[in-house]
C-alpha cells in the first residue's frame, strides 16, 4: 500500500518466514568508488540488521540503444533474473545515459519484485531522493553573499538524470534571484564523472575564453576533475576560480582545495531504500517517495578557511581611531617596512619572495582598515598551501610568521592595537597547524590513488587471460583482503553468457572447494551450482563480471564485508580485468 507522505512508519514490519526468503537485490554500477560504496554499506547495514541477505549486482552504467556495444558489466542485468530476489533496490545513477522512459522499461523487466530506486523520479516506482534546494541554494548563495562572486558557471550531470536537472535549475534561480542574468555561455554539460569537469574546463577556458570567477559542479567527482584540470593549468583553487560540488564523499576533504559541498546522507539513502523494499515485501503501507536534506559544507575550495582558523578568533578588535591610525601608518611606512622585512624573511627561507612580503603586510593593513575580516589569514593560505604541496616544511611558514610578527611589534602603538594584532597571529598559527594536518592526510590518499593507478595500468598490459595463474591469485590473495568466499564461473558460450557456465574454483571460509579439473556445469542464471554452499548462502554477496576489453569471460561472486568494497573491487579489477 502507497502512502505519499515522507516520512517512516512507525509501526513494526512483519517478516516472512526465513525459510522462505530469497535475497533483497542492489542494482549499482560498482563498488570501487565513495558514492557506490556509501550506498551500498547503506543498504548493507539494513539487510544485516533485519536478517536478510543482500545480492549486490555491480553491472556498471546502462547505455542507451545506438550508442554502440553495451559495457561487458551490463550483461550481469541479464543473468539477474527476478526469480532471484524477494525485492530490489536500484541505484538511479545507474541509467544515466538513458533517457526516463528507458530507463523505465529496464527497470519493468523485473515486475512484479517489490523495487525502489534512489536519485530518480520514475512515477510508480517508490523512491529515496535528497533534497537539492537547500544546501545547493545555500551553496550558490554563498559564492554570490560571502564572496561577491559574480561569473559562476555550471558544469551540469548526465542529460536526463532527475538530480542533474533539478541542480541545473537550482543554479537558475538563485542567478536571477541575485539580479545575475542567467548566460548560457558559462553552462557546460557534464557527465557525473571527473572527466566531464576536465573537458568542462577546456570548453569554458579555451574554446569560449570565459573569465570565471566560480564552478558549480554537479557532483564531488566532476568538481574533483575541475580542480586536477585547472591546477595542471597552473590555476590556484579558490584564488583564481573557486569550485563547489555535491555529495560530500569523504574524498572531497583532501583534494588539492579541500572542497566546499553539500552534503548528502549517502548511508541513509541505501538503508532507506532497502527498508522501502522491505515494507513492500511485508505488505505494510510505505511512502512513495522519501526526501532527506542536504546541507552545506564550507572548506576551502570556495575561498573559506579551515573551520578551525574561522573560529579561532577571540573578537579583540581595536577601536575604529586605533585601527585607522594604525593602517595609515603601515602605508606611510609601506617601503620602508618591506626593506626590512624581505631580508628578515628571506633569512629564514631563501627562496622567499619579495612580493610575498608585499602581499602579507598589505593584507595585514586591510585588516586594521575594516576591508575585510580574516584578510591576511587567506593571503597566508594561498602562499603557503602551494608550497606546502611541494614539500616544504610547515614548520617553514611558523617561522616566517613569527618573524613577520617580531618585525611589526615596534609599530603597534598601544595595548589595544597589540591585542587586535596578537588574534590575528593566533588565526595564523591556527591556520598552519590545520594546513599541516591536511598536507599530510592528502599525501596519504595520493599514495592511495598512485597505487590504485599502477593497477590500472597493470591491466592494460595483461595480454591474456591463463586461467591457472587467475586461480592462484584468487586463493592466496583475496582472503588477505577480507573476501571470505569467492565463487568464480566462465561462459559456456561467451556470446551468450545467459545460458551455461562452468564454475571453475570456489573458495569459502572452511578453505578451497574441490571442483572436477573440468568445472562445474549449471545454468548462468543461478550463479553458482546450488549444492556448492557448504556453510550455507552467505548474507551478502557481490556480482562482478570478468571481461577482456569488450570479450566477454564470465563473473566473480565474493562476500566481503561493506566496509570493504573499495578494497574489494580493487583486488578484483586488478586480477581479472584487462
Amino acid at each position: 500500500m502507497m502512502d505519499t507522505d515522507v516520512q517512516q512508519s512507525t509501526h513494526s514490519i512483519t517478516p516472512p518466514p526465513p525459510t522462505q526468503r530469497r535475497p533483497l537485490g542492489l542494482f549499482i554500477a560498482r563498488t570501487l568508488g565513495q558514492y557506490d560504496t556509501a550506498l551500498w554499506s547503506g543498504a548493507a547495514g539494513f539487510a544485516r540488521e533485519h536478517g536478510l541477505k543482500l545480492l549486490t549486482v555491480a553491472g556498471g552504467g546502462l547505455q542507451g540503444t545506438g550508442a554502440g556495444r553495451e559495457p561487458p558489466r551490463n550483461v550481469l542485468y541479464e543473468l539477474s533474473e527476478a526469480g532471484q530476489f524477494d525485492g530490489l533496490v536500484i541505484v538511479g545513477h545507474i541509467g544515466h545515459d538513458l533517457m526516463p522512459e528507458a530507463f523505465r522499461t529496464f527497470c519493468e523487466r523485473y515486475r512484479p519484485l517489490p523495487m525502489a530506486m534512489t536519485a530518480a523520479n520514475l512515477e510508480g516506482i517508490p523512491s529515496v531522493v535528497v533534497d537539492n534546494t537547500v544546501g545547493l541554494r545555500a551553496a550558490i548563495t554563498h559564492l554570490i553573499e560571502a564572496h561577491g562572486y559574480r561569473r559562476i558557471a555550471c558544469v551540469r550531470g548526465s542529460d536526463g538524470d532527475w538530480d542533474a536537472e533539478e541542480r541545473y535549475r537550482i543554479y537558475t534561480e538563485v542567478l536571477v534571484e541575485h539580479g545575475l542574468p542567467f548566460d548560457p555561455q558559462l553552462v557546460s554539460p557534464g557527465n557525473f564523472q571527473a572527466s566531464g569537469g576536465q573537458t568542462a574546463v577546456d570548453l569554458l577556458l579555451d574554446q569560449r575564453q570565459l573569465e570565471l570567477d566560480a564552478i558549480v559542479c554537479a557532483n564531488d567527482l566532476t568538481a574533483l576533475g575541475v580542480i586536477e584540470t585547472l591546477t595542471a593549468r597552473g590555476l590556484q583553487v579558490p584564488d583564481d576560480i573557486a569550485v563547489v560540488g555535491f555529495d560530500d564523499i569523504s574524498e572531497s576533504r583532501y583534494f588539492l582545495s579541500p572542497l566546499t559541498t553539500v552534503h548528502q546522507p549517502l548511508y541513509e539513502i541505501g538503508w532507506r531504500a532497502a527498508e522501502l523494499v522491505w515494507r513492500q515485501i511485508c505488505g505494510e503501507t510505505f511512502p512513495e517517495r522519501v526526501v532527506l536534506p542536504t546541507a552545506l559544507v564550507l572548506r576551502q575550495s570556495c575561498g573559506c578557511l579551515f573551520e578551525t582558523t574561522r573560529h579561532a578568533v577571540a573578537g579583540l578588535s581595536a577601536t575604529p581611531h586605533a585601527s585607522t591610525e594604525l593602517a595609515t601608518m603601515l602605508t606611510q611606512h609601506r617601503d620602508e617596512l618591506l626593506a626590512m622585512l624581505v631580508p628578515a624573511l628571506q633569512e629564514q627561507w631563501p627562496g622567499f619572495a619579495p612580493v610575498w612580503a608585499a602581499q602579507l603586510l598589505d593584507a595585514f593593513a586591510a585588516e586594521f582598515e575594516g576591508q575585510a575580516h580574516g584578510r591576511f589569514v587567506q593571503a597566508l593560505q594561498g602562499l603557503a598551501r602551494p608550497s606546502l604541496l611541494v614539500g616544504m616544511d610547515v614548520n617553514a611558514w611558523q617561522q616566517l610568521t613569527s618573524t613577520l610578527r617580531r618585525q611589526l611589534l615596534p609599530y603597534l602603538l598601544n595595548r589595544d592595537q597589540m591585542l587586535a594584532a596578537e588574534d590575528i597571529w593566533h588565526q595564523a598559527r591556527v591556520l598552519l597547524s590545520g594546513l599541516a594536518q591536511w598536507i599530510e592526510v592528502y599525501h596519504q590518499q595520493q599514495e592511495v590513488l598512485q597505487a590504485t593507478q599502477l593497477r590500472r595500468i597493470s591491466q592494460a598490459l595483461i595480454s591474456s587471460f591463463e586461467v591457472p595463474a587467475l586461480m592462484e591469485v584468487v586463493v592466496h590473495e583475496l582472503p588477505r583482503l577480507g573476501i571470505a568466499s569467492c565463487y568464480l564461473a566462465l561462459y559456456a558460450d561467451p556470446q551468450v553468457p545467459h545460458d551455461m557456465a562452468r564454475l571453475i574454483l570456489a573458495y569459502d571460509r572452511r578453505g578451497r572447494i574441490e571442483l572436477p579439473a573440468e568445472g562445474l556445469s549449471f545454468a548462468a542464471a543461478e550463479l553458482a551450482p546450488p549444492d556448492i554452499w557448504r556453510n550455507g548462502r552467505p548474507d551478502g554477496m557481490v556480482l562482478h563480471a570478468l571481461y577482456f576489453q569488450q570479450q566477454q569471460l564470465g563473473y566473480v561472486l565474493f562476500e566481503i564485508e561493506p566496509s570493504g568494497g573499495e578494497m574489494g573491487e580493487c583486488a578484483v579489477r586488478s586480477s581479472f580485468y584487462g
